[in-house]
């Protein structure tokens, strides 16, 4: 008995060390959340819980995503940072807003960008829809794995070059860099994760505005006069768009409180542009121009806003383009669970 005990432990030896084996595959791993992914079964979708947050630095520079509400189906995703949600209140951020819950799916109006196809697998293809119209479209996504629970992914045009690149990490449950292409495959817009977190206890913001001016053309075409407009006591600022390019003649492109004189010394120093100058020019301003100030009133009066104006100047003889837009903003800042209306 004991010789053959012997030669049965001595079989089981070398089958462990003879190819004859079946190998075991991985071992099977424990989410953030507690719960196991069995072995080969690729990696699922992660729990998010309000509160979350990731810590970024890009060309914004540092900046939060926060999970702020739970939306039923949707979790919410805002930022602490002004200029961050102020490009997602005109652009529409794909990874800011409505946060699909079954798949992280983001979203861009009533499109959803699927950024994962889970449960990932190494080299799992599937397709996205990003930023159609804006150097992206409908693109092919592969998965590389390049940990037990860390994948790459790449997303491709038709023509084969990248328009993104991006990583997931199980540990932070979500991107741990982001990577835009330029029309070449080379980076143009990078973002990278610094920490993340629960229970963000900061404070978060979203803006809304009023459009008061979204023009463009040939200044050869514009007549001198200036427009007035009010700046509530409620807003936060006046944001301005300008670019012009003038190679003769004169232009006069700008915003700032009425009567606009930004060029006189001694004036108030807030303000866009210029009311007037010879040319050749070349100006460009993207900003805030100002917040509001309360004027002081005449006797009797009730202030409710101060007057501002703008004018766009040229005319026959007056070689050159312009582009001119101004935002009357208001920021509304808030805690997690206390969406603004």
């Amino acid at each position: 008995m004991r010789a053959l005990a012997l030669s049965l432990v001595s079989l089981l030896l070398l089958a462990g060390c003879s190819g004859a084996s079946t190998p075991s595959g991985p071992a099977s791993s424990t989410r953030p959340d507690g719960s196991v992914v069995a072995a080969n079964a690729g990696l699922p979708a992660p729990v998010w819980q309000v509160g979350d947050f990731w810590n970024y630095t890009g060309p914004f520079g540092a900046f939060d995503y926060v999970v702020s509400a739970d939306a039923g189906d949707d979790y919410t995703v805002d930022t602490d940072a002004g200029g961050v949600a102020w490009f997602n209140t005109r652009s529409d951020i794909s990874t800011m807003g409505a946060i699909r819950k079954s798949d992280l799916a983001g979203s861009q109006g009533q499109t959803r960008v699927q950024f994962f196809d889970w449960p990932l697998r190494d080299n799992k293809t599937w397709s996205m829809t990003l930023d159609e119209g804006q150097g992206g479209g409908t693109l092919k996504v592969t998965a590389k794995q390049t940990g037990p629970e860390a994948f790459a992914m790449t997303a491709r045009r038709d023509n084969g070059t990248a328009y993104l690149s991006y990583t997931y990490d199980n540990k932070t449950r979500w991107f741990k860099e982001l990577d835009f292409k330029d029309g070449q495959g080379a980076s143009a817009f990078k973002v990278t994760l610094q920490r993340s977190g629960k229970a963000f206890a900061g404070d978060l913001v979203r803006w809304t505005y009023d459009t008061i001016l979204k023009a463009s053309g040939d200044l050869a075409q514009q007549t001198p006069g200036t427009s007035i407009y009010g700046v509530p006591a409620t807003a936060t600022d006046v944001y301005v768009d300008l670019e012009v390019r003038c190679a003769s003649g004169f232009a006069g492109v700008g915003t700032g409180p009425f009567p606009f004189v930004g060029s006189l010394v001694g004036t108030d120093d807030r303000g866009a542009g210029n009311p007037g100058t010879q040319c050749p020019v070349e100006e460009s301003f993207h900003g805030v121009a100002g917040a509001y100030h309360a004027p002081v009133p005449a006797a009797g009066d009730t202030v409710r806003g101060e007057n501002w104006g703008y004018d766009i100047v040229g005319g026959a003889g007056t070689v050159g383009s312009f582009a001119f837009s101004i935002y009357i903003r208001t920021a509304a800042h808030f805690k997690v669970g206390e969406i603004p209306k």
